[in-house]
């Protein structure tokens, strides 16, 4: 049986705290895995586990021209369009929301149980190497950094780098996928880009025409307009700092390293840390009293090297070189400037601005006249067919297991799985804010000559997981995945998040971890206990109060 108790904390906060009692055979596996939650006390509490023997087949399937519907024990026929819009009401009212947090676990553990790592690092910092880590069972490849607690100076200021991480949903942020540790080491596992960095792209082509400068620079810009909308400064944006998803010419760039990131309130000038790289630090940041559009002034050099292969201040030694930023001076001589349009050099211009308070904001670099200029340079898909529409349509009425498994698997795929949808969503987001409105949303549908159903805006609302009022990307994706076209190897990726014990199977404490503990503000309530249960149960086929993978991807399969 699994229990789980509240336990208050400090006022307003509390946690789920988990005991699962297993079975001598369970317990034997769970040993050899050595993949533990981390820090989770093991208490006695209220169990939430269910005696009642009900069947429960759950989701909907076709019967002749009419859907029968089983959700629990409740069984209806759908017939038309208002049965489906009474269902949507139905779970509007029930309003089941959450986050995405609880699906990027922190494990301790031995990491080589369930990857392994190159023997050469793709990458090396001050702190750690990255590696190319395969899983062992699913063989997927991911990227692992692996940071020496020994090499931190400052261990609290480095979990501030994974709590940031956490928080981020972006198309061109590396995702992280998990994270483990052990009595030395800490490890963020994170999707794999195989592309390279920019840097080196740069080193190898020496500059680019304004075309592909553009297109670079509306996702740095567009990245930057996100994270800065979240109150998060990067204090390090440099070529090296984006690496290419892959290598085709097409591919998105990814910002990693959130190394130096810090949160920032609206008052201006409150970071006093010296941080960043020489040929990109702002001249406020060298004076310890400066504010987020340092990172603007960063993009402006990464912009102006892009056009012209050599960044605006150079020396021969760091000291000359921050000699250099503090006056600010730079010029577009010599002939690698004779080409370049004056509405790029005018956009440079404005991020090198040295008074912060007139230099440019990354949602009005969006809107520069020079974007405008190159809207049409780079083309992206938006193509959205009458399957993405039945897509979301399907989601809207998913079991809430069956939804959270979707997001799951939405926010563990490549981006190989997800290519067009990524695309149509980049497209979607014309502002770069990183999210889509609904209404934005709609009018892209009925571009493409789709006709909405009456009930889109409640359909809407199932798609807004979070209930943010906006459609995040991970929550677009999530709806408009093709359930059919999901591979086992997805599946099983999701699976592997609830069966927080790598146990082979998902318990009602585990679910209750996955969807409360770290994401639920005040008190967990009896109703969020028997949510739980109810979840559980409803696509528990052999009544044994847990789910296997037989039974979850067969929950996953459920056709409409």
């Amino acid at each position: 049986m699994n229990d789980v108790i509240i336990k208050n904390k400090k006022k307003g906060s509390c946690d789920v705290i988990i005991k699962c009692k297993k079975s001598d055979e369970n317990i034997k596996r769970r040993k050899s895995s050595h993949r533990y939650i981390k820090n989770k006390s093991v208490v006695l509490g209220r169990s939430i586990m269910t005696n009642k023997k009900e069947k429960l087949k759950g989701g909907l399937k076709y019967k002749g021209s009419k859907k029968e519907i089983k959700i629990g024990n409740k069984k209806s026929m759908i017939k038309n369009d208002k049965d489906e819009n009474t269902i949507l009401k139905s779970m509007k009212s029930d309003n089941f929301k959450f986050s995405r947090r609880g699906f990027i676990l922190s494990f301790t553990g031995n990491l080589e149980d369930f990857y392994i790592l190159s023997k050469e690092p793709l990458g090396k910092g001050t702190y750690g190497c990255v590696y190319k880590a395969t899983d062992k069972l699913l063989k997927i490849s991911r990227a692992v950094k692996v940071v020496s607690k020994k090499k931190l100076k400052n261990i609290p200021r480095f979990r501030q780098e994974i709590d940031i991480m956490k928080n981020l949903d972006h198309p061109n942020v590396v995702k992280l996928l998990e994270t483990f540790e052990d009595s030395n080491q800490i490890y963020l596992v994170m999707e794999l880009c195989t592309g390279g960095e920019l840097f080196d792209k740069i080193v190898k082509k020496g500059c680019f025409v304004e075309t592909f400068a553009s297109f670079i620079m509306k996702q740095i810009f567009s990245v930057l307009n996100y994270l800065h909308m979240r109150n998060i400064c990067h204090r390090d944006i440099k070529p090296e700092n984006f690496l290419f998803y892959d290598i085709t010419p097409e591919s998105l760039i990814k910002i990693i390293d959130f190394g130096l990131a810090s949160y920032f309130s609206h008052n201006n000038y409150e970071m006093k840390t010296k941080a960043g790289t020489p040929y990109y630090v702002s001249p406020q940041v060298l004076t310890g009293s400066y504010n987020y559009k340092c990172d603007m002034w960063s993009s402006g050099v990464l912009f102006y090297i892009l056009l012209c292969g050599y960044p605006p201040f150079f020396g021969e030694s760091d000291h000359e070189i921050l000699s250099m930023v503090k006056k600010g001076k730079y010029h577009f001589k010599g002939k690698e400037w004779n080409n370049i349009t004056e509405e790029a050099k005018d956009l440079i211009k404005r991020c090198l601005t040295m008074d912060p308070d007139k230099r440019i904001c990354a949602s009005e670099a969006l809107q520069h006249p020079w974007f405008k200029k190159k809207k049409n340079a780079f083309h992206m898909d938006m193509k959205m067919d009458i399957h993405v529409l039945e897509n979301f349509k399907n989601y809207g009425l998913l079991l809430k297991f069956q939804k959270l498994a979707m997001t799951i698997i939405a926010q563990q795929s490549n981006d190989y799985d997800v290519e067009k949808l990524k695309s149509t969503f980049i497209v979607l987001d014309e502002e770069g804010k990183g999210y889509i409105t609904k209404e934005q949303l709609k009018k892209g549908l009925e571009k493409n000559g789709l006709k909405l159903p009456y009930n889109f805006d409640m359909l809407l609302d199932q798609i807004d997981s979070d209930g943010s009022g906006k459609i995040d990307y991970t929550e677009f994706l999530a709806a408009a995945l093709d359930r059919r076209q999901l591979s086992k190897k997805l599946i099983y990726c999701a699976f592997r998040v609830f069966d927080v014990d790598n146990d082979g199977e998902i318990t009602t404490a585990e679910l209750a971890h996955i969807l409360y503990n770290g994401n639920k503000k005040g008190n967990i309530t009896q109703r969020d206990v028997n949510r739980v249960k109810r979840m559980i149960r409803d696509v528990d086929k052999n009544n044994d109060g847990k789910i296997d993978f037989h039974e979850f991807s067969e929950m996953m399969k459920l056709k409409f």
